[in-house]
């Protein structure tokens, strides 16, 4: 419930970014999980696990240069697969 002291709503933006190797399978794991990252694509580059994946990120800072700010059409189907995942999260922002 929101009050008059309430905060007002982070403005997120959905992000992406590729990772390999190390990194590329903890982010895997965690998309799997699903905890945070949403799989866009996965594979392997020679014998190195790669993902490319999505998150939300709040818009209170530039965009790190390794990540790319999702497109509308690319947002809109992360916030229904992000409802899907986590339906308590419809009334939020």
């Amino acid at each position: 419930m929101r009050g008059e002291n309430a905060n007002p709503p982070m403005p997120w933006q959905w992000v992406i970014g590729k990772w390999t190797g190390d990194l590329a399978s903890s982010v895997i794991n965690h998309a799997n999980a699903g905890i945070t990252y949403f799989s866009l694509d996965q594979g392997r580059q020679g014998n190195q696990p790669y993902i490319m994946a999505a998150f939300r990120r709040v818009k209170d800072s530039p965009v790190p240069e390794h990540l790319s700010i999702a497109d509308e059409h690319i947002a809109r189907k992360l916030d229904r697969r992000l409802e899907e995942r986590h339906p308590y999260l419809r009334d939020q922002p």
